[in-house]
């Protein structure tokens, strides 16, 4: 099982280097598609690990807890979706009083003047795919084996790391764990992925809708960017979201605790939470040093560089 950890972490160190090649190699392609580029980049995350399961001969499905779920759950995780959003938005807003939004923008690029549905196939569902498919797929339950806890937060904090700025490092770290939890809630990966879509698409048809709504006003959606980003910048408007959202997130969460629980009661996993809290997990006796190696510290120091330079 050592082995198979470090394998992990060697892997996750190989896919940041390759990352990093590959975004070099893509910034000098000038004018390419956003859309074209983002979906490149997510090739290059997901590349080392697909090499990984071919060169390991594992099954697919058992190393990333691939089964069904209840159709009912399906539209309960998208409500689920919906009631996480005040949280996860209350944690960015957080993250923005000592960072600066780099997604706005981002996003504004890939989607403008592009068809909702192509937007969604790379903006929202590769994501969902490929991102769950590695952290709470591969790295999650290959942590698990050691500890459920450990686990849970080595694999949330590496998924928040890869995005390389403290604003979605900070927000994807508090979604890695939800994400988790819906994991052991459901025992499939689907789970997240669906939550991971609903989420990553919501952002992109809100985006569509602000577009046709500056498409025929006197300064377009160049102007419109350029508003967002001055509010946000605004300490002052930062720390409102920070309230408006912090207080709705405080009904909100228990609305989705409630849905959570209602989700684990119709996959029969409704005492799921007493594993995550004993204290060996899934039954394997192991502490931190089995989990962090000399390549996992090399790779999460990269990305906190990265981080760390993006915040000057």
């Amino acid at each position: 099982m050592g082995g198979r950890l470090k394998e992990l972490n060697i892997v996750f160190l190989v896919t940041i280097i390759v990352f990093l090649l590959a975004g070099e190699w893509l910034g000098r392609l000038g004018d390419a598609d956003p859309l074209i580029i983002q979906t490149l980049g997510q090739t290059a995350l997901v590349l080392p690990y697909v090499v990984y399961l071919l060169v390991t001969r594992q099954n697919v499905p058992s190393a990333i807890r691939l089964r069904r779920i209840r159709i009912p759950n399906v539209f309960l995780l998208v409500l689920f979706s919906y009631a996480i959003y005040p949280l996860l938005g209350f944690v960015s807003a957080v993250s923005l009083l000592f960072s600066k939004n780099v997604i706005n923008q981002r996003v504004f690029e890939m989607t403008g003047g592009r068809s909702l549905l192509l937007s969604l196939l790379v903006l929202a569902f590769v994501p969902c795919l490929f991102e769950e498919f590695i952290y709470r797929g591969l790295l999650y339950n290959g942590y698990r084996k050691i500890s459920v806890v450990k686990g849970m937060f080595l694999s949330s904090l590496l998924f928040g790391l890869m995005h390389r700025n403290l604003n979605q490092c900070a927000y994807t770290f508090v979604m890695g764990l939800i994400m988790v939890v819906l994991v052991e809630a459901t025992g499939s990966i689907l789970a997240p992925m669906i939550v991971h879509f609903t989420i990553n698409g919501s952002s992109v048809v809100m985006s569509q809708f602000a577009a046709f709504l500056t498409k025929g006003g006197e300064r377009g959606m160049g102007g419109y960017l350029e508003e967002t980003n001055r509010l946000l910048e605004s300490r002052e408007v930062v720390w409102q979201a920070v309230e408006a959202f912090g207080g709705i997130g405080r009904f909100t969460f228990l609305i989705a605790v409630a849905i959570l629980l209602l989700i684990a009661r119709l996959e029969g996993r409704k005492e799921f939470w007493k594993g995550m809290l004993s204290r060996d997990g899934a039954g394997v006796r192991g502490g931190w040093k089995s989990l962090v190696t000399l390549p996992l510290v090399v790779g999460m120091s990269i990305c906190l560089y990265y981080i760390v330079v993006g915040m000057r």
